[in-house]
């Protein structure tokens, strides 16, 4: 029961600050595809910068939703066990 609503919590501030983290979808994905190219090949393509933004970018943006749904559960496990 907590793990649902936790999760239902973390889905609903993931949508709520996508706006603050991405400008749309392809932002998005090309923040993506950044993160998950290696340093070396994106200091060759010339975007070794962009590849650095992306990778806080996506760091934060996964720790905080992630941490949201993990502070809710232990929460709702503090008030209601």
């Amino acid at each position: 029961m907590y793990g649902s609503c936790s999760t239902v919590v973390a889905l609903l501030y993931a949508i709520f600050v996508f706006k603050a983290f991405f400008d749309d979808w392809s932002d998005f994905f090309y923040s993506l595809r950044l993160s998950l190219t290696p340093d070396l090949i994106n200091l060759f393509r010339g975007e070794y910068q962009d590849g650095q933004w992306a990778d806080l970018k996506m760091w934060v943006y996964l720790f905080t939703t992630g941490g949201c749904g993990f502070g809710t559960y232990h929460l709702l496990l503090k008030y209601f066990h």
